[in-house]
């Protein structure tokens, strides 16, 4: 017993995420290979190309991404910069 929680349901629940994390796996092995299209392009462009650029480097003050909140290409350029692929990308 966790914290009044019974057993067979912490049990349950363990089991349910590494099921689902078990599926997010197979479906990264299994997902046929695509190109980027649309604003796929454009995300992976200023994730992977502008932000680790020496005129940005990470830098928030340097970034003039102004349309959209910059989280995201935060998300892809990290990952990317610390593997070099962007299978760390669609594992997170």
């Amino acid at each position: 017993m966790v914290a009044g929680v019974p057993a067979s349901f912490s049990t349950r629940l363990l089991l349910l995420t590494l099921l689902g994390l078990a599926v997010r796996l197979l479906w990264v092995a299994l997902e046929p290979a695509t190109s980027p299209v649309a604003d796929e392009t454009m995300w992976l462009t200023w994730g992977t190309e502008v932000l680790p650029s020496p005129d940005v480097a990470f830098s928030p003050l340097r970034l003039r991404f102004v349309f959209h909140p910059p989280a995201y290409i935060y998300f892809l350029g990290v990952a990317f910069a610390l593997t070099g692929s962007l299978v760390s990308v669609q594992l997170l």
